[in-house]
C-alpha cells in the first residue's frame, strides 16, 4: 500500500506523557517530510494550539483541528469551517453547566481570546487548564442570554460516570458529534457542530490534497480517533489507547511514552519506497 499521508492525533499520540516531543519522533516525521509523505495533525486541540506544534514539526503542516470544524491547507489557508448556530451553543453551555461542569466555547479567530469559558470552582483540573491556555482565554462570567459570534466547540471536563450522563442526556436532545474522551488523566466531554468529527475533516483534506484515503495511515488514542480511523487505510492505535479503541485498528504501536509513531514509520514507512505523487 502507497503511504502518502500520516495523520496524527497530538496528545497521547504524537506528544509523550509530559506533552512533548521526543528528538526521535521529530526526526522521524522530517523524514517523512523529506521524502515526500505529507504530515497532518488532526486533533481536538483549539487550532492556535495546534499550530504551535505544528510549527515544531515543520512550517507547512496542514491541520484538521477542533475534531474536524477546522481544517487548514499546509500554506495556512482554511479550506473548511464549521461552526454553531449561537443558539444551540448555548443550549449545550447552559446543560453543561447546570450539571455543575465547567464550560468552554471555541471560537474561530487568529486574533484575541480564542477560548471563552465559565468554571464552576473547586474542580482543579478545568483551572488548571485555564491557566495554561492563558492569555488566549476569556471569562465570561455568566453564561450570556445571547452570542454574537458562532462557536466551533463547547467541551467540558469532570468524572466519567456524571460526564456519561450528561453526554446521554445530550445526545437525546441535540444533532451535534459529541464525544467522551480522557487526556492528561481527565475526562472530558466535546461537542462539535453535526456532520463534525476527524474522520469528516481528514477526508476535506485529502480531498483538497488530491490523496486518496486509502493512501492514509492514521494514528490515535481515543474515541474522537474512531471517525479517522474509519477513513484511513490503516489505523494506528497507541498501546496506550483503550482496549476498545485497539480492537478497531489495523495496528498497534507502541505507546506515546515510547516512539510509537516513530517506531512504526522507521518500520513500515520509511523502509518503502519513497512516494511519487
Amino acid at each position: 500500500m502507497a503511504h502518502r499521508m500520516i495523520a496524527c492525533d497530538i496528545d497521547g499520540t504524537l506528544l509523550n506523557n509530559k506533552a512533548h516531543f521526543t528528538d526521535r519522533t521529530l526526526a522521524t516525521l522530517r523524514r517523512c517530510i523529506r521524502r515526500g509523505t505529507a504530515v497532518a495533525l488532526v486533533t481536538g486541540r483549539r487550532l492556535r494550539s495546534s499550530i504551535k506544534v505544528a510549527r515544531m514539526i515543520a512550517r507547512d503542516i496542514p491541520i484538521v483541528a477542533n475534531d474536524g470544524a477546522v481544517v487548514l491547507a499546509p500554506d495556512g489557508t482554511v479550506i473548511h469551517s464549521e461552526t454553531f448556530d449561537p443558539d444551540r451553543a448555548l443550549r449545550i453551555a447552559e446543560a453543561c453547566f447546570a450539571t455543575g461542569h465547567s464550560v468552554f466555547m471555541h471560537r474561530f479567530t487568529f486574533e484575541g481570546p480564542d477560548l471563552y469559558y465559565k468554571l464552576h470552582l473547586g474542580f482543579t483540573p478545568s483551572e488548571t487548564y485555564i491557566n495554561l491556555v492563558g492569555a488566549d482565554a476569556e471569562d465570561l462570567e455568566e453564561i450570556p442570554q445571547s452570542l454574537s459570534w458562532r462557536p466551533l466547540k463547547i467541551s467540558t471536563m469532570g468524572a466519567k460516570d456524571a460526564l456519561e450522563a450528561l453526554q446521554s442526556k445530550l445526545g437525546l436532545e441535540d444533532s451535534s458529534t459529541i464525544t467522551l474522551d480522557m487526556y492528561a488523566k481527565s475526562y472530558w466531554l466535546q461537542a462539535v457542530p453535526p456532520g463534525c468529527d476527524k474522520g469528516a475533516g481528514l477526508k476535506i483534506l485529502a480531498r483538497h490534497l488530491k490523496i486518496a484515503p486509502g493512501n492514509i495511515v492514521a494514528f490515535g488514542d481515543n474515541y474522537n480517533d474512531l471517525p479517522m480511523f474509519e477513513v484511513a487505510g490503516t489505523a494506528v492505535a497507541m498501546s496506550n489507547a483503550p482496549d476498545d479503541i485497539k480492537a478497531r485498528a489495523d495496528v498497534i504501536t507502541s505507546s506515546n511514552d515510547k516512539d510509537g509513531v516513530a517506531r512504526f514509520l522507521d518500520d513500515v514507512v520509511l523502509c518503502s519506497p519513497p512516494q511519487v505523487p
